[in-house]
């Protein structure tokens, strides 16, 4: 009875071997995967960072000649502003007289 409980003991621990080695084949085979997929996303990370570096290198270099642009165009604004009013105060000081009108009699 003493041989029977242990040869019953013996192949349950053999099934249970086996179905544990099986087991740890099949996580053996998820996490190699897991890992190929992982340098996939880790590549495509890699890419979308270079490229958002060269867009981001276009985008300040696009700023910093809109700000030249912008300058140059208040400076534009301020000279034609100040002309305008140097104009008005000259011909306000310097202009001809004002003539007298009769008034519009109807």
């Amino acid at each position: 009875e003493d041989r029977r409980l242990q040869d019953r003991l013996e192949s349950e621990l053999t099934g249970l071997t086996k179905v544990l080695k099986g087991n740890v084949e099949a996580m053996h085979g998820a996490l190699v995967a897991d890992n190929k997929r992982l340098d996939l996303i880790d590549a495509d990370i890699a890419k979308g960072q270079e490229r958002l570096t060269r867009v981001n290198t276009r985008v300040d270099e696009q700023r910093k000649a809109s700000r030249a642009t912008t300058c140059v165009q208040c400076v534009a604004i301020l000279l034609v502003v100040t002309l305008f009013v140097g104009t008005f105060l000259m011909m306000q000081l310097f202009g001809k007289p004002k003539a007298r009108t009769a008034p519009f009699l109807p």
